[in-house]
C-alpha cells in the first residue's frame, strides 16, 4: 500500500542508524543529504494521495517519480553560487502510543530562514 511507504522502510532505516549512528532520519529522508528533491517533470501533474501520510517536504507525501538534487558542486566550478535560505529547524511528530522514529508520521515542523519574492499567478 502506498500509505505504508515509511513503515516499509522503517527496518532498513533503523539498521542504518544503528550501524552509522548520529544521522537524523526524517520521514524517509536523511537530514544531511536528502532534503533537496523534486518531482520528475515528466510526471506533472502528479497525483496527491487522498489521505496525508507524510509531510509535504518528504517524497513519501506523493505518488510520483522523484529526482534528487545535489549541491555538492566544487566551488572552483561555480564560485558565484550562494544559498538564499537556510534550514533553522525540522522535526517529526509520531503518535505516543506507537512511537517509532522511523515509522508513520502524524505531524511535522519545518522552519527556514530566507527572503521571499512575490511571484505573479498566471
Amino acid at each position: 500500500m502506498a500509505g505504508d511507504k515509511l513503515v516499509a522502510l522503517a527496518g532498513v532505516a533503523e539498521r542504518i542508524i544503528a550501524s552509522h549512528g548520529g544521522e537524523q532520519y526524517l520521514a524517509g529522508l536523511w537530514r544531511s543529504a536528502n532534503l533537496l528533491w523534486r518531482v520528475d517533470i515528466t510526471c506533472w501533474p502528479y497525483p496527491r494521495p487522498s489521505e496525508s501520510r507524510a509531510p509535504t517536504w518528504s517524497w513519501a507525501s506523493i505518488d510520483s517519480e522523484i529526482r534528487s538534487w545535489s549541491w555538492n558542486w566544487p566551488e572552483s566550478k561555480y564560485p558565484d553560487i550562494s544559498f538564499m535560505a537556510s534550514l533553522v529547524g525540522i522535526a517529526i511528530i509520531a503518535h505516543p502510543k506507537d512511537y517509532h522514529k522511523t515509522g508513520k508520521v502524524y505531524g511535522s515542523r519545518l522552519e527556514m530562514r530566507g527572503r521571499l519574492k512575490k511571484v505573479p499567478r498566471p
